[in-house]
């Protein structure tokens, strides 16, 4: 069993010194080490009075006392019951899967085993599953230039070398040669990345596990540096197609992960998603898998010129089966009294008009799934080429709900996207 300390917060939830969550208290020594994270990482959250306050970010950040579960806040009344944060947390799995934000893979029985656990543990679980799959695949080989003694003639000679080292040893050669061998840029990555699962796992057998998979790479002659800049260099080829999914985690771990220098102790992993793409993304990928049988398409992220070089570009344009088009762009903030922002308002008018559209959507997350009225707008023609009657374009507040409660816990609804074209058609 893990001997961490598992804290689960909602989005722009306060966290100060001494209270007391899901039965572990939040102390002066976690906030220490949080306002230390805070110097090269704000953009997480933000300090107050003897605490801290998050912003629009879910998903976990670990210390090596502490792992903190921040999770999306859907509705005015967010519960403080374990139970349903963890169902929560379970749901949040399910948007990210969905939105295909992160490599999270097969959640069923990694869940059912993992359940009781954080959402770190299940990132590191489904690594370690992938590492070993590769493994037994078989790592990838390549060629790669090296330069040494042999003992018999291969490449050329280094001839500076070969004086210097073989004067009086005429069974060995010092030659730059081509090995093949198993010192590819992907298996160093993945490397690497099982060197941090082994360094922050806090879990005795998911450490253990870790150590055994590192023992069963091999040794490395090269050590080349990690970074972003590496790992977007690697393409995913035919040949390394079974090392896809433990790349995709790899890069989360190792892109996410701050090692404290100063104090060498405080290691941080903070693998966070901005809730408002993650809403975005996943209501795209759920109407793409759930339209396909009602004569709808939908396209992400068209853009068009507005000024100069800048662009606009809505987050969803949905074709009708009539071949009518409607902008739908998504809000991952709770609307009060279906009153949109002006700002969100003229964005639409923008939209409408450059995507030549008498109908738009803003879309919220809400605890119902409605529909408003079309609201008018009383200038603008995006279709010059309509009847002079039905000149004006309109827009429309919708809410969403994309959960349901089983055994007063929420689940992911399956019939929500149904629920939307439902009221999308009134």
């Amino acid at each position: 069993m893990s001997s961490a300390r598992i804290i689960r917060c909602y989005e722009y939830e306060r966290l100060k010194v001494g209270r007391e969550i899901d039965g572990h208290t939040f102390t002066s020594d976690d906030l220490n080490g949080l306002q230390r994270i805070h110097e090269s990482q704000s953009l997480y959250f933000n300090l107050i009075h003897n605490g801290v306050q998050f912003k629009n970010y879910v998903g976990v950040l670990h210390m090596q006392r502490l792992t903190i579960e921040i999770l999306p806040k859907a509705d005015n009344h967010p519960s403080d019951e374990a139970e349903i944060k963890q169902a929560w947390s379970h749901l949040l799995i399910e948007m990210l899967r969905i939105s295909g934000l992160s490599k999270v893979g097969s959640v069923g029985k990694a869940h059912q085993r993992l359940r009781n656990n954080s959402l770190l543990e299940l990132y590191l679980h489904h690594f370690l599953n992938e590492c070993e799959e590769v493994l037994r695949i078989g790592l990838v080989k390549s060629y790669r230039r090296d330069s040494g003694n042999v003992a018999a003639l291969k490449g050329q000679i280094l001839f500076n070398k070969q004086i210097q080292n073989n004067l009086i040893r005429k069974d060995r050669m010092y030659t730059r040669h081509q090995v093949y061998d198993h010192d590819h840029l992907v298996n160093h990555v993945l490397f690497e990345a099982l060197k941090i699962v082994e360094r922050l796992s806090v879990n005795s057998s998911m450490k253990s596990r870790a150590r055994r998979t590192l023992s069963d790479f091999p040794a490395f002659k090269s050590h080349p540096t990690i970074n972003a800049t590496t790992i977007n260099r690697i393409a995913i080829t035919r040949k390394l197609h079974h090392y896809e999914d433990a790349l995709g985690l790899a890069k989360l771990i190792l892109l996410n992960f701050s090692p404290d220098l100063r104090r060498g102790t405080e290691d941080v992993l903070a693998i966070l998603f901005d809730m408002n793409m993650l809403w975005e993304r996943f209501i795209f990928r759920s109407l793409q898998r759930g339209l396909k049988d009602d004569g709808y398409r939908g396209s992400y992220q068209n853009s068009k010129v507005f000024w100069n070089r800048r662009r606009v570009k809505p987050d969803i344009v949905l074709t009708t089966p009539a071949g009518d088009q409607i902008v739908v762009d998504t809000k991952w903030k709770l609307i009060r009294d279906g009153k949109p922002s002006d700002a969100d308002l003229k964005q639409m008018f923008v939209y409408n008009l450059y995507w030549k559209t008498n109908r738009s959507i803003l879309l919220y997350p809400g605890d119902s799934t409605q529909s408003g009225e079309w609201g008018r707008f009383y200038e603008g023609k995006p279709r010059p080429d309509v009847d002079e009657s039905d000149v004006y374009h309109y827009c429309k507040v919708s809410t969403l709900k994309i959960w349901e409660e089983t055994n007063f816990k929420p689940v992911l609804k399956k019939d929500f996207v149904q629920e939307f074209i439902h009221h999308l058609q009134l």
